[in-house]
């Protein structure tokens, strides 16, 4: 899990001054998010009122630092109870893999009709792995080597790319990618086991080759995989 970390002081706000009534009426507190995945994170805080009435919680959350979006409605808001210290959670989904994400958690104390608020928190969703390569093998057949790789889970996979050289050569020659052979194309966002297979028809008896196997994102990234020799 990748997650950035903000240190700050926790939010607790005490507003006797402006009113009086209230003296020391409560604290709101962000902590930081746990379980931090690709596109969910669990967000937790704290909230504690120092009397008697029930309090409205909400996780406040945005892109960007400052700007946030009321995350609970008012009426399916979880409530702090009087005097009475409480951790509050949420599990936040549906978010996009590789973003930063801001957020706090707030109370609104309907007698005084203010909120206080707790200390902004950070986290960035884990970047997606397009590939999860679990086999990549060749065999000699009658029609040339047969090369074939199987995949666990795919994410944002626009397909394979087939790279050969012979054995002590430096130099890679491309074979062929999704762009050229449509069975080289990957499916795309999968978490399910798939199963491909490529034939090098231009491999000649007696030598030794090595082969690598690439993988391009939606974003054009291409990233090789793993090496084998044949």
């Amino acid at each position: 899990m990748r997650r950035q970390f903000r240190t700050a002081i926790a939010g607790m706000i005490i507003l006797g001054a402006i009113y009086p009534a209230y003296s020391a009426p409560g604290v709101a507190q962000t902590d930081p998010a746990t379980n931090v995945t690709t596109v969910s994170a669990v967000l937790n805080g704290y909230a504690s009122i120092a009397y008697e009435e029930d309090c409205p919680i909400q996780f406040e959350v945005g892109t960007e630092s400052g700007t946030y979006t009321d995350f609970y409605d008012a009426a399916e808001s979880p409530l702090a109870g009087p005097s009475v210290g409480q951790n509050f959670t949420y599990s936040l989904t549906g978010l996009t893999a590789g973003q930063t994400y801001y957020y706090r958690i707030s109370m609104f104390i309907p007698s005084g009709e203010f909120c206080m608020y707790g200390s902004e928190e950070i986290f960035t969703t884990d970047a997606p792995l397009s590939v999860g390569l679990a086999a990549f093998s060749g065999r000699a057949s009658a029609g040339g080597i047969l090369l074939t790789w199987t995949t666990e889970s795919e994410c944002g996979n626009l397909g394979f790319g087939i790279d050969r050289r012979e054995e002590f050569s430096p130099e890679w020659t491309v074979l062929s990618d999704y762009t050229r052979n449509p069975s080289l194309t990957g499916r795309g966002d999968a978490s399910a086991r798939s199963e491909y297979r490529y034939l090098d028809f231009t491999a000649m008896p007696g030598h030794c080759y090595e082969y690598r196997i690439s993988d391009t994102d939606m974003d054009g990234r291409i990233t090789v995989r793993h090496e084998i020799r044949v």
